[in-house]
């Protein structure tokens, strides 16, 4: 699985979504959705907040005005 492939379903998105929607999207298990989310969080190109669940977040693609929003 691919960063890639990740950051492309999250730039077709409106909303945010969490890594089970995107897991469901792409094809591929959760592990390995989260493992391209954390690359792609550590590298700043994608938007992350946390839900209203503990442990749990919501990604977006290109947006720095989110709030609350972490980048």
């Amino acid at each position: 699985m691919s960063r890639q492939e990740v950051f492309d379903y999250l730039k077709k998105q409106q909303e945010m979504v969490d890594s089970r929607e995107i897991s469901k999207g792409v094809g591929i298990s959760v592990t390995s959705v989260t493992n391209c989310l954390k690359e792609l969080r550590e590298s700043r190109i994608i938007n992350f907040r946390e839900a209203e669940l503990k442990n749990k977040f919501e990604y977006k693609c290109g947006e720095r005005d989110l709030n609350p929003c972490i980048h």
